[in-house]
């Protein structure tokens, strides 16, 4: 299927919901079915030779090798990301940039300088007022935080994104950021409240049909 013309500030309804396909397919449990179609609109994208639809296309899509912890694909998907932003002058997806950086350095175990890049991403993303990626990348410094023992602050960051989403309505990562509060507690001791969140965490990725996740949090709970 051919994608449509480049629409106003690159978002393609056709590769918007090819991107939410590939991410539906990764939260029902098909992750391979999801790289293929993901990989399928970040070269759709790339045909239609408009740098701001690749840039939402590669975020958007690109995000499910982060849920596959896919870091090699990631890598690609960043460097080509930050190429169209340096020849284009992107400044508010500069700052997504950074947050995929983050998102690497955490999983090569640089937990300081993934925190840093992280924050960078999230305060320059609120100062140019492009919030649409603002939860992916909470979530991400979020699980940081954790990794770092910085519960205190994980718990504050992720109640910062569960307001925004229930302000704007936008559920998808609700799960991860409850999983992800649910982990800061425990890591504090505080066993009751981490169960309470993977409770909300389970009953929310029941509702989304989101089967990855509810598998994740039975093997939590036991």
């Amino acid at each position: 299927m051919e994608a449509v013309e480049p629409a106003e500030l690159g978002i393609n309804p056709y590769l918007r919901a090819l991107s939410g396909k590939a991410r539906n397919l990764w939260l029902t449990g098909d992750a391979d079915e999801a790289g293929r179609v993901a990989d399928e609109a970040i070269e759709c994208a790339r045909s239609l030779r408009h740098p701001a639809t690749r840039c939402v296309t590669l975020l958007w899509a690109g995000e499910v090798f982060a849920w596959q912890e896919n870091w090699s694909r990631l890598r690609e998907i960043a460097d080509e990301y930050e190429a169209i932003v340096k020849v284009n002058g992107f400044t508010p997806y500069h700052f997504a940039v950074l947050g995929l950086r983050g998102q690497i350095a955490y999983a090569e175990g640089r937990l300081e300088e993934s925190i840093a890049l992280l924050d960078a991403c999230l305060d320059g993303l609120m100062k140019c007022h492009y919030t649409m990626p603002a939860s992916m990348f909470r979530n991400s410094l979020a699980i940081a935080l954790c990794a770092s023992k910085d519960v205190g602050r994980a718990v504050l960051v992720c109640d910062e994104a569960i307001r925004e989403i229930e302000s704007n309505g936008d559920k998808l990562y609700l799960p991860k950021l409850l999983i992800a509060k649910a982990s800061a507690h425990q890591i504090a001791g505080e066993r009751d409240a981490s169960a309470a969140c993977l409770r909300d965490a389970f009953c929310v990725a029941r509702r989304q049909g989101a089967a990855v996740y509810e598998t994740r949090i039975r093997q939590l709970a036991s």
